[in-house]
């Protein structure tokens, strides 16, 4: 788990997704329930992907594709799946995370 998260602090992916109440700047969806709408391997495949799914009332940030599609060249599968085993284990259901809504 230690991997996924140093990921997650590597990638800066707390620049638009809060978690655990801290960062985001509301480009991104809030993802402290994303392992219970999400399994891990689509975790990983919206990480790789980030077309793949958008999260309900994102509409606009994922038509523009806000989300950076670098990720994939940055990270080596071991090191996204370790991320995306991580954010997994993130299943608060008293936070509103966005329903993933599968789009290709």
């Amino acid at each position: 788990m230690k991997v996924g998260e140093e990921q997650w602090q590597l990638q800066e992916c707390y620049n638009c997704h809060k978690l655990r109440g801290e960062g985001g700047k509301k480009r991104g969806p809030e993802l402290d329930n994303i392992g219970t709408l999400l399994t891990v391997d689509e975790i990983q495949e919206k990480i790789s992907n980030p077309k793949s799914f958008m999260a309900e009332g994102y509409e606009k940030e994922w038509q523009k594709g806000t989300m950076p599609n670098k990720f994939k060249d940055l990270m080596d599968p071991k090191e996204m799946q370790a991320l995306a085993a991580w954010l997994g284990t993130f299943k608060n259901a008293s936070v509103n995370t966005p329903k993933p809504i599968k789009k290709n």
